[in-house]
């Protein structure tokens, strides 16, 4: 659970440790907007149970997120994932030291690539081709009747 007190004005802005699985603790960066929320709260428990003394237990935790936002507090860390990921141009290992992964195949797993980004990414490389293809480097005449898989179908 968080408490006021874990929060670290370092070099370059204000972090949160946070006290993951395992007791593997770890810092990371947050905005100035939600570290002024903390600090706002003072230094206990960010959700104190009944008596102030301890913190709520992670069920009413998960049930405050999911009434104030619509989602389980897990769907808003994939969104989170997906959203670092989109705005750090792909670094997908900024994201797994955000999220606290050790493998890079599990923040994979919570990366979503949306229909909008695939259809970009396809006219950015039509667009490179026509603008950056060298004259007499066209793709040979396999490569460009060749479905990518076998559910591929060729037009007519």
């Amino acid at each position: 659970m968080v408490r006021g007190d874990d929060l670290v004005d370092d070099v370059v802005g204000w972090s949160l440790i946070v006290h993951g699985k395992g007791a593997k603790d770890r810092v990371v960066p947050l905005s100035d907007e939600l570290a002024n929320e903390i600090r706002r709260r003072g230094p206990g428990w960010l959700f104190p149970g009944e008596k102030g003394r301890e913190h709520v237990c992670g069920d009413t935790v998960y049930c405050i997120i999911r009434e104030a936002t619509g989602c389980p507090p897990h769907s808003l860390r994939r969104r989170f994932a997906t959203a670092a990921y989109n705005s750090s141009n792909g670094n997908v290992m900024a994201v797994q030291e955000l999220l606290g992964h050790e493998s890079l195949s599990t923040t994979q797993g919570y990366i979503t690539v949306s229909a909008k980004a695939l259809r970009t990414v396809v006219n950015q490389v039509t667009s490179y081709r026509e603008r950056d293809m060298p004259a007499g480097d066209e793709p040979r005449e396999h490569e460009r009747t060749e479905p990518l898989s076998g559910s591929v179908r060729q037009r007519p």
